[in-house]
C-alpha cells in the first residue's frame, strides 16, 4: 500500500493567508476595473457585430453607445444604448428608378424596393431645413392650408402632390445592438456568451495583478 499527503506548511499558510486577505481588501476595486474592461471590450464587440449585420453607415452603429463607468462603491459598468429607431436612408440604398426607392437593412436581406402603400412609391428628398431622408407620401392625407406648396399659383389642394409625407424609418439603435447581443430578430449567435468570458479573463488578469503572479501594472 502507498499513502501520498499534500499539506501545507506553516509558512505557506500564512502566505495565502495573506493574499486572501489582500483580495479581500481590494476586491471592490478589482470588480470595479474588471467590469470596465469588460464594458469596453464589448463595446467594440458591438460595433463590430453590428457593422457585420446592418448595412448602418460607419460610426452610426456607435451612435448612442456610451459607457457609464463603474465605482469601488458600485462595481458594476453599464454600456448604456439609446436612440429612436434610425432613418432607413442611414441604411444602404439607391434610387430605384421607377420602381422607387430601394432599401437594405441588413447584409442577408435581399436588396429590393419599398413597397408602394396604395401606388405611393417611396423617394428621396432633401427638406427645407436641409434634413435628407426616404419618404412616402400618405394616401387621402393632406398638406395643412399653411404648407408653402399650397402658397404656389395653379397647386390645387387636394391632389397627391399636395399629400402629407412620412420619413420611412428602421430598426433603432437599441434594436440592432440587443439583437447581436442576444442572438435574436434572426441574427444567429449571439454575443453574450463572449462577452462573459471576457469578464472571466479580466477578472483572472487582476486577481493575478493584486497577487504580484503578473509583472507590470497593479491594482
Amino acid at each position: 500500500m502507498i499513502s501520498i499527503r499534500y499539506e501545507l506548511d506553516r509558512k505557506q499558510l500564512r502566505s495565502v493567508e495573506k493574499d486572501l486577505r489582500k483580495l479581500e481588501s481590494r476586491m471592490p476595486k478589482v470588480l470595479a476595473r474588471t467590469a470596465d474592461k469588460t464594458a469596453t471590450s464589448a463595446r467594440v464587440l458591438l460595433v463590430k457585430e453590428i457593422q457585420g449585420t446592418y448595412t448602418i453607415k460607419s460610426g452610426a452603429a456607435k451612435k448612442g453607445m456610451e459607457i457609464r463607468k463603474a465605482s469601488g462603491k458600485d462595481p458594476t459598468a453599464v454600456i448604456r444604448v439609446q436612440g429612436k429607431r434610425q432613418p432607413s436612408i442611414d441604411f444602404r440604398h439607391s434610387k430605384g428608378g421607377s420602381g422607387g426607392v430601394k432599401l437594405q437593412v441588413r447584409k442577408d436581406d435581399p436588396f429590393e424596393a419599398i413597397k408602394p402603400v396604395e401606388d405611393r412609391k417611396a423617394f428621396i428628398a432633401q427638406m427645407a431645413n436641409g434634413h435628407k431622408g426616404i419618404f412616402q407620401r400618405q394616401a387621402d392625407e393632406f398638406m395643412g392650408k399653411k404648407s408653402p406648396r399650397l402658397s404656389k399659383p395653379r397647386v390645387r389642394p387636394r391632389t397627391k402632390h399636395t399629400e402629407k409625407i412620412k420619413e420611412h424609418i428602421s430598426i433603432s439603435p437599441v434594436g440592432m445592438a440587443r439583437d447581436v447581443y442576444r442572438g435574436s430578430g434572426g441574427v444567429s449567435g449571439g454575443l453574450e456568451p463572449k462577452i462573459e468570458d471576457l469578464f472571466q479573463k479580466y477578472f483572472g488578469q487582476q486577481v493575478m495583478l493584486i497577487l504580484g503572479k503578473k509583472k507590470g501594472g497593479g491594482a
